[in-house]
């Protein structure tokens, strides 16, 4: 799948933030499934992988934000999140902390760039319609299994799976899904594919969680 993706292959080796925008991905996905160690501390490594994913691209956080709330709710004991959640959150604070009294600003002026336009809102989703679109025709691979990853999420996995396994899908798939609608609400991006990239490899990973799952799951 990866590799009949145009996204993905074309971002991978484009110089850009998407290979590690992937691998914290992959990582946030792999101590979310872990079970091992105490819930303290994989909760502050879940908040510590949400601030590097910040750091590597602010806007990708929408995309871990789902399951990063889940773990979060599970754990259950006031002080330890709010001791997990402030010491995962200390790379994020200190170089906001540090881009506002260096800069000037706490987010790349990139985003002021971008999001700062005087365009109206319609104008924005009707070109962020025009940029999923543009994906489809060029590289249908890509938001077939990315739609496919949700729908699969959305209709739980059956046939004994476990609630845990179910809840981390809806809420990856729930990621996935806001963070397209977020492209399309400040109209996609000059290159075509880009912002489908990371979403893609998120759903990859949730489709490969339904490769244990029986008949019932696909049915």
């Amino acid at each position: 799948a990866l590799l009949s993706s145009r996204a993905f292959t074309d971002y991978s080796t484009s110089g850009l933030e998407n290979p590690l925008v992937n691998l914290l991905i992959a990582a946030f996905a792999g101590v979310f499934l872990r079970e091992r160690g105490s819930p303290g501390r994989r909760l502050t490594a879940l908040w510590g992988l949400a601030s590097l994913v910040y750091l590597a691209r602010p806007d990708a956080v929408l995309m871990v934000a789902p399951l990063l709330l889940v773990a979060t709710l599970r754990v259950r004991q006031a002080p330890v999140i709010a001791r997990s959640v402030g010491l995962g959150l200390l790379p994020a604070l200190a170089w906001t902390g540090f881009a506002v009294l260096y800069y000037g600003f706490p987010f790349p002026n990139t985003a002021y760039a971008k999001l700062g336009m005087d365009v109206s809102a319609a104008q924005l989703w009707t070109q962020g319609v025009i940029y999923v679109i543009d994906v489809v025709d060029r590289d249908p691979v890509t938001p077939v299994l990315i739609a496919l990853a949700i729908v699969m999420a959305a209709a739980g996995l059956r046939g004994g799976a476990r609630r845990a396994d179910r809840a981390g899908h809806a809420a990856l798939a729930a990621g996935i899904a806001l963070y397209l609608v977020y492209i399309v609400s400040i109209g996609g991006d000059f290159m075509s594919g880009r912002f489908f990239a990371a979403p893609f490899f998120a759903a990859v990973l949730a489709l490969t969680r339904f490769a244990e799952a029986d008949w019932r799951a696909w049915a």
